[in-house]
């Protein structure tokens, strides 16, 4: 998902959260986040807007995070 980065520079942040990390604890639970392969994408209120499981195609965030940005 790194690619993403670049795609949407200065127009979305990515955070990553390690989930060996345990002080990000918090901030996983707030997002719902409960194990390994999870993405969350999160509106600029904090209102999360999807929330996938598992292994993706890049493709498929690539396209919701250009609905959310465009709405």
């Amino acid at each position: 998902m790194r690619g993403l980065e670049e795609i949407f520079d200065g127009q979305v942040t990515f955070i990553v959260l390690d989930y060996d990390d345990t002080s990000l604890d918090d901030q996983r639970a707030a997002l719902g986040i409960t194990g390994r392969t999870q993405y969350v994408l999160v509106d600029p209120t904090g209102n999360i807007v999807h929330h996938w499981y598992g292994i993706l195609d890049q493709d498929i965030i690539e396209a919701e995070i250009n609905v959310a940005i465009s709405s």
